[in-house]
């Protein structure tokens, strides 16, 4: 793998980490701060996912596979937010935990992509969950 992919990777990576301490510390907050916080958080969301698909359209076809399924988890992360946009308070609480599952899940198939390509690479394994 080229070191600009692995980069690439990388950087969608530590976004979707950012994410997923933006989810966390939403899930604390007030029925309305989370309201809106969680609308943003789930456009932010699908906005990764379309960054990541458009990384594995690029990648290797033996390599897409924890790319296109980290692209998969944050749109279902976003479907989450968007819920957890609109309940009320206690089940917004279980629609955010439910996306930051998600987004936690981006994070470990990422991390698996580029930990691969280093072991490919014959460099070590690295995957920084």
């Amino acid at each position: 793998m080229s070191t600009a992919m692995e980069d690439r990777l990388a950087k969608a990576r530590e976004q979707v980490q950012e994410l997923h301490e933006k989810i966390d510390a939403a899930r604390a907050k007030s029925r309305e701060t989370m309201r809106g916080e969680f609308a943003a958080l789930g456009t932010r969301a699908r906005e990764l996912s379309a960054t990541i698909r458009e990384l594995a359209a690029q990648d290797r076809a033996d390599a897409r596979k924890d790319i296109s399924d980290a692209a998969d988890a944050l749109h279902e992360a976003a479907e989450h937010a968007r819920t957890a946009a609109s309940e009320q308070h206690d089940k917004a609480k279980q629609a955010g935990q439910a996306a930051l599952g998600k987004v936690h899940d981006a994070v470990k198939k990422l991390s698996a992509s580029i930990a691969a390509r280093r072991s490919a690479a014959g460099g070590k394994i690295s995957a920084n969950v």
